[in-house]
């Protein structure tokens, strides 16, 4: 498995503890390498990026995202949860969550302030950036996608992104603005051959380095 490039991998009957240890082993590994920071409080923080890509729907990628999230949380790093998933995102459903307000509540209207009212806060301080529970006409353009990740990254010290499977343009700017892609499927074959083109398109397409994606 590790001369594919994985970097680690649990079986699917595990214990939280040890999704929890393989998560840390794979994330903090290179930490200091890509965000040395003091730990003291800053005013405007240029928070860490990690984006979790599901090759497909079904992998489990949103569930993924939210352990991760959650185990930074519980090392006391202020942590953002963005689910950009474009129809009924299940980030809020998993952590308990109202479902509004939602990324589709965005205006032009860009600052600390306003996103920072579009949030919602867990009970064991993670924040929520949640996706609306129903289809939109317009997709969250990576325009405004981009300024609003700025905004997120100036107050938390870590940003996990829930991609969206579909690869549309807001999906490609998270992937580039990441420090580190967490690449999730099954052991399936049509998995398989999606997480082979996703690969492909990530080096090829968006000359993302191989290093970057786990």
């Amino acid at each position: 498995v590790k001369d594919s490039g994985v970097n680690g991998f649990v079986s699917k009957l595990t214990s939280t503890e040890e999704i929890s240890a393989k998560i840390n082993d794979v994330l903090f590994a290179t930490r200091d390498s890509v965000n040395k920071k003091s730990t003291a409080p800053l005013p405007a923080l240029e928070g860490r990026t990690i984006a979790v890509f599901g090759c497909r729907g079904g992998v489990g990628a949103t569930a993924l995202a939210v352990n991760i999230a959650a185990s930074l949380t519980k090392q006391n790093h202020r942590v953002c949860l963005v689910d950009l998933q474009t129809v009924s995102g299940h980030a809020a459903l998993m952590l308990r969550l109202p479902t509004t307000p939602s990324w589709a509540d965005v205006t032009d209207d860009i600052t600390p302030q306003t996103i920072g009212n579009l949030l919602i806060r867990h009970s064991s301080s993670l924040h929520l950036f949640a996706a609306p529970t129903y289809p939109l006409v317009g997709e969250f353009s990576p325009e405004k996608f981009s300024k609003v990740a700025k905004t997120v990254g100036s107050l938390f010290e870590d940003i996990v992104i829930n991609c969206s499977s579909s690869l549309n343009g807001t999906s490609r700017a998270s992937l580039h603005r990441a420090d580190k892609i967490v690449m999730v499927l099954s052991p399936e074959i049509t998995a398989v051959q999606a997480a082979i083109s996703s690969l492909s398109f990530l080096h090829q397409t968006l000359n993302i380095p191989r290093e970057n994606i786990r």
